[in-house]
């Protein structure tokens, strides 16, 4: 990647400083990071804001944002990372409602996904209530096969 002098003062011409971040205010990905055209190609902005501080990125690299915020382009905010540290640290430590996803709170389903199990037990407490009937079909459907199973090792 090489830069002008007139790219890099085009560069951060399309940068705001907001409080301790500085956002991208130019074009932005779907995926919300900033999108800078630098000689007739596409290039993140975070990426390339780590290359203006001086710094390399190795290949098989990414790019994590220390601040959680897409649009940042502070290089002190920017650090260089694997693609596994980079997916662990972007794991939230608590759910939407505000309960820890660790310790015996955080429940892993059998698609390896973390789920609250506050939130989920919640969840299962509102379906129940929905659905009294069926919960007490089942539930009896479910008691009488333990009882011909016993009675079937019996």
């Amino acid at each position: 990647m090489t830069l002008e002098e007139k790219d890099v003062a085009r560069f951060w011409s399309k940068t705001k400083r907001s409080g301790e971040c500085i956002s991208w205010n130019a074009g932005v990905s779907n995926c919300g990071y900033g999108y800078f055209w630098l000689n007739g190609k596409q290039e993140l902005a975070h990426r390339v804001s780590v290359f203006l501080s001086g710094r390399t990125i190795p290949e098989k690299r990414q790019i994590d944002h220390l601040c959680r915020n897409k649009r940042c382009v502070n290089p002190s905010h920017l650090e260089v990372v694997s693609a596994r540290e980079n997916c662990i640290r972007s794991k939230p430590d608590f759910c939407k409602r505000g309960h820890p996803l660790f310790g015996t709170n955080l429940f892993i389903d059998i698609h390896n996904a973390r789920q609250c199990r506050i939130c989920k037990r919640m969840h299962l407490r509102k379906w129940e209530k929905r659905n009294r009937n069926k919960y007490l079909l089942y539930k009896k459907r479910w008691s009488q096969k333990r009882a011909r199973a016993s009675e079937a090792q019996e």
